[in-house]
């Protein structure tokens, strides 16, 4: 029986905006401008937006080749 994981296929968890925040080295409300404007992905958890780093990392390269 083979007991390795395989990390790249663990799904990717959602994180919060302060997490987002912390990630991108930018203010909460940096990040809350971005949803306004629709720049970076989300989705909302009990009232509560979540985003996966990966789409917003995307999302942000896409913005700025643009």
């Amino acid at each position: 029986m083979n007991d390795e994981i395989n990390v790249e296929a663990s799904p990717e968890v959602f994180v919060d905006i302060k997490a987002v925040a912390a990630h991108f080295a930018v203010s909460v409300s940096t990040v809350r401008t971005w949803i306004r404007n629709q720049v970076i992905p989300t989705n909302k958890v009990g009232g509560q937006y979540r985003f996966k780093l990966s789409a917003v990392e995307a999302a942000l390269l896409h913005n700025q080749n643009a």
